[in-house]
């Protein structure tokens, strides 16, 4: 059998797994030995693998992209000239580094860039004061990695999920985040719950917080504790939805009515820009967004993600146009 045999980094020692597939869409999904899956991710500046098996999966391994040019790659086949492994090698080094979107430091050195001039920029009035950024860069990388292991995860079980809500909006309108947005969600399917909670432990430094009828929240356990909360700050809210023949709705009593769709406005999903990364969103965006939104009207938030309290300011609705000198707009998706 052909084998590409990749000997990565691992305390200082080499692992070996054989090179069997390229399918993931955010990294790389490579089948190790017949037992382990790892995923590559390439969201923090490094080639990060998880590990699935016979044993917990864990984030065993960290490549930089330096790394990867200089591991060491044996072929194993009696038939394989060495052609094919230049070549194997070539396209990897080639894909990191032209895929400038999935580089999250090379993305956050440039938005640094912007965030400041948005800071020095962002003299608004009084009343338009609760349309600051709420996060510095390095608690909206955090933000954003914790939302890209997640994607990874849930591509690698083969379970449904989709930028929702405010962040679906997010991706609509500015290709990312709300400016003046603390936390993210994402939507799954009820009928598939069960399985991420069991497979969950996989995920070493995060922690899953679950309840009925009630959000779900995904967080670092690294992160900023929350008075009185057995999560931690930043964290990306997880809501499910469930379905029949020809809708899907969001399973919480009180956003049950408020949040129904078509299924062929939804399914089947594509991907969308959201900051660094390329991520799930419904077939037909724009018809989802408005159904809940303008997405011409800019409203300030109600709850401050961080603090775990609500934003005592009046809340503001104003045409986006009069925030057009601060913050990039734009239909996306």
């Amino acid at each position: 059998m052909k084998a590409i045999v990749i000997r990565e980094r691992e305390g200082g020692a080499y692992s070996k797994g054989r090179l069997a597939e390229f399918i993931h869409p955010l990294g790389f999904a490579l089948i190790l030995s017949e037992f382990d899956q790892i995923l590559f991710s390439h969201s923090r500046g490094g080639i990060y693998v998880i590990t699935q098996g016979v044993g917990d999966g864990n984030w065993t391994t960290i490549l930089s992209l330096q790394d990867l040019q200089t591991c060491i790659v044996e072929m194993k086949s009696r038939s394989t000239f060495p052609f094919l492994l230049a070549a194997v090698l070539i396209f990897l080094i080639l894909y990191l580094n032209s895929v400038m979107n999935k580089d999250p430091n090379k993305y956050f050195d440039k938005k640094e860039t912007e965030f400041r001039k948005v800071i020095k920029n962002t003299k608004l009035t009084s009343n338009l004061s609760v349309f600051n950024v709420k996060m510095n860069l390095t608690e909206k990388k955090r933000l954003i990695d914790i939302l890209s292991t997640f994607a990874l995860f849930m591509d690698s079980l083969k379970l449904t999920y989709l930028l929702y809500g405010g962040s679906l909006l997010g991706a609509y309108r500015h290709a990312g985040l709300i400016p003046w947005d603390d936390d993210i969600d994402v939507w799954i399917n009820s009928s598939q719950s069960e399985q991420l909670k069991q497979e969950f432990h996989r995920l070493k430094g995060y922690g899953l917080h679950h309840q009925p009828n009630s959000q779900w929240k995904m967080f670092s356990i690294h992160g900023t504790d929350i008075k009185d909360e057995p999560y931690q700050w930043p964290y990306i809210d997880i809501l499910l939805f469930k379905e029949n023949e020809t809708h899907i709705w969001d399973s919480l009593e009180q956003y049950r009515d408020l949040f129904v769709y078509k299924k062929s406005d939804v399914f089947p999903l594509k991907k969308c820009n959201f900051e660094y990364l390329q991520l799930n969103v419904p077939i037909n965006t724009e018809t989802i967004v408005t159904t809940n939104y303008d997405p011409n009207l800019c409203v300030s938030g109600k709850f401050n993600h961080k603090t775990n309290q609500p934003i005592r300011l009046q809340r503001q609705v104003i045409p986006c146009k009069h925030l057009s000198q601060y913050y990039k707009f734009g239909s996306n998706c």
